[in-house]
């Protein structure tokens, strides 16, 4: 009895502190450095709230729809100066802009297929450096099993090109990535074709997004 009265006081203490916001308690607000703009920012053709239906040989469709959570600021974080746990912390960040982060989700058969974008800036190094780049990355994921196929793109290393090669963990110059110029796909020919070299499941352009993925044996095409 003891001891749940001793949790019920603390659980009423804190409260009791977060709902009269004790200065002594909390952090001061975030402080902003500045604003970044993303160097290539057309590289992703999408805002949000579209749908999209692919069609296989058969005939048969598939189609995407938005199913995105609300989307926040991209806070590119420099530095930590103030951490009060439980209840707040404190940090200097860059504002960086425009930043996607979409999903959308198609039902076939039993499967549910989530596509997932993610474009932005980030920062390579934090502390003690700020080294930035830009890069871009879609997904494509299937709930009833572990399958998973996708592509990643440095669209801008911002000039940081010599101290990024000191990051030995992350391919950030796109060796694993092909680029086709006019490829004929479904009798449409897209200019500037992304897919990864090592898993080719899934084929992407600038401006009309995920124009193919191969599904259940099949390549799924994006009906135009």
């Amino acid at each position: 009895m003891k001891t749940q009265s001793f949790i019920v006081q603390s659980v009423a203490y804190l409260l009791a502190l977060l709902l009269t916001g004790c200065e002594s308690c909390t952090c001061p607000p975030n402080v902003k450095l500045g604003d970044v703009r993303m160097k290539n920012p057309n590289f992703f053709p999408f805002k949000g709230g579209e749908s999209f239906t692919f069609i296989n040989k058969y005939g048969q469709t598939m189609v995407f729809n938005d199913v995105s959570e609300n989307q926040y600021p991209n806070h590119i974080i420099v530095s930590s100066l103030c951490t009060k746990a439980p209840i707040s912390n404190q940090y200097t960040y860059y504002e960086g802009t425009p930043a996607y982060n979409l999903t959308y989700q198609a039902k076939y058969q039993i499967s549910t297929l989530t596509m997932h974008y993610n474009y932005q800036t980030y920062d390579a190094y934090q502390v003690p450096d700020t080294v930035l780049y830009d890069a871009f990355g879609v997904q494509i994921s299937n709930n009833s099993n572990s399958d998973r196929w996708g592509i990643s793109v440095v669209t801008s290393t911002r000039g940081n090109d010599v101290k990024l090669k000191l990051k030995e963990y992350a391919d950030f110059f796109n060796d694993n990535v092909t680029i086709s110029k006019d490829t004929l796909i479904a009798n449409t020919v897209f200019q500037k074709v992304y897919s990864d070299k090592r898993d080719p499941k899934l084929l992407y352009t600038e401006k009309h997004g995920i124009v193919a993925f191969f599904f259940l044996s099949d390549w799924w095409y994006l009906k135009i």
